[in-house]
């Protein structure tokens, strides 16, 4: 014991080194699981939400929106979830015409490894479609004794592909229910039907606007196991 002491090794030095070894690879371990173990299993909810769409080849390129959606999903691994959500949103009538979109899609959830309960926030990416209908009214140029002549109205529909993209942030406020707050993004990756291009009808006003990008913002809540 003496030899070792005098050499510069204690008694014990070749087992500690292992030890620290150990402690350091399941430190970073530690800090992720408790947020794997805390995470949700799956969600249901439904929102309401407000915004604006953004649309070219018109004298009237953005129009507020509303609308409300519902939502599931499910987790595929750790801190991610994979689901679906379905939804009705109205253009507010810009000028003469007025749109609504009839949305689907699928999207998933990256969880934030970081954030402790009862707080979470995530971001999101997804792939969806929309089928739009737009309609048009317009007064007759006759007039009735009694008024002004019957409103004519005219009608065209059509299709979006969108790529849903964004963050959300939720509270759990009583046991498995959750109020989130989401900002989305959804930039149009084709656009058909004669609704999104002017009409092939001879039309002075005819339907126009090349639907660009939809931004919203959702207040909803969930229920989360």
């Amino acid at each position: 014991m003496e030899g070792e002491v005098l050499h510069g090794k204690p008694p014990g030095g070749h087992r500690r080194t292992p030890r620290l070894a150990s402690l350091f690879a399941v430190a970073p371990l530690c800090l992720v699981s408790a947020p794997v173990r805390a995470q949700v299993r799956s969600d249901v909810g439904a929102c309401a939400s407000s915004g604006f769409r953004v649309r070219s080849d018109t004298p009237d390129p953005v129009a507020a929106t509303a609308g409300g959606a519902i939502y599931g999903h499910v987790a595929l691994v750790p801190l991610v979830r994979a689901g679906g959500y379905a939804g009705l949103e109205q253009a507010l009538p810009n000028g003469a015409e007025r749109r609504q979109y009839y949305t689907v899609g699928l999207d998933a959830k990256v969880a934030s490894p970081w954030t402790r309960a009862p707080w979470r926030a995530w971001a999101f990416l997804g792939v969806g479609a929309a089928y739009v209908v737009a309609t048009r009214h317009a007064a007759t140029t006759g007039a009735s004794p009694t008024g002004p002549g019957p409103s004519q109205s005219s009608q065209v529909d059509g299709a979006l592909l969108e790529l849903p993209v964004g963050v959300g942030a939720g509270l759990r406020f009583h046991s498995a229910w959750e109020i989130d707050v989401v900002l989305s993004l959804r930039p149009a990756l084709a656009n058909l039907g004669p609704v999104t291009r002017p009409s092939a009808q001879r039309d002075p006003q005819p339907f126009a606007g090349h639907e660009v990008l939809a931004v919203s913002l959702a207040v909803g809540v969930s229920f989360c196991r």
